[in-house]
């Protein structure tokens, strides 16, 4: 019989004024990020390298940005809530493959924040051919 691996999860945390990153998932991780709160940190979220977490619920409030999404990770955003963010909404790097399910974004903050999305979305899509398969087909030049 084969041995599955346990599957972490995190969930009901709160990172509150972290100069850094709220939750920081890297490597080869896996698991479920539930009902957690981001608030005034770095970025909420810095998902990278092949990480293939499910974040379910969250809320990513008043930080700098709001997820950093890179490398070859495979991350599934479900029901978060991101409002009140500086710079960057979310901040796709490399060659990522995040799967976007009901993310709530307020209507204030997504409007002060597509035209950052655009430009970043160009930016990358300069620097990564491949990437193209992450924007709508309506949306490429």
């Amino acid at each position: 019989m084969q041995r599955v691996a346990p599957v972490p999860i995190v969930s009901d945390n709160v990172a509150i004024q972290n100069a850094s990153n709220g939750f920081t998932i890297v490597r080869n991780a896996k698991g479920e990020w539930r009902r957690n709160v981001c608030q005034k940190t770095g970025f909420g979220f810095a998902i990278g390298d092949n990480a293939a977490p499910l974040l379910t619920d969250n809320r990513i409030l008043e930080n700098r940005s709001g997820l950093v999404v890179n490398r070859a990770c495979r991350p599934v955003l479900r029901s978060n809530v991101i409002e009140k963010i500086q710079k960057w909404v979310w901040l796709l790097q490399k060659t990522p493959s995040p799967i976007w399910v009901r993310v709530r974004i307020p209507a204030a903050t997504f409007f002060d924040r597509i035209l950052s999305l655009i430009y970043k979305t160009v930016r990358l899509l300069q620097s990564s051919p491949s990437a193209t398969r992450l924007i709508p087909p309506a949306l490429r030049a």
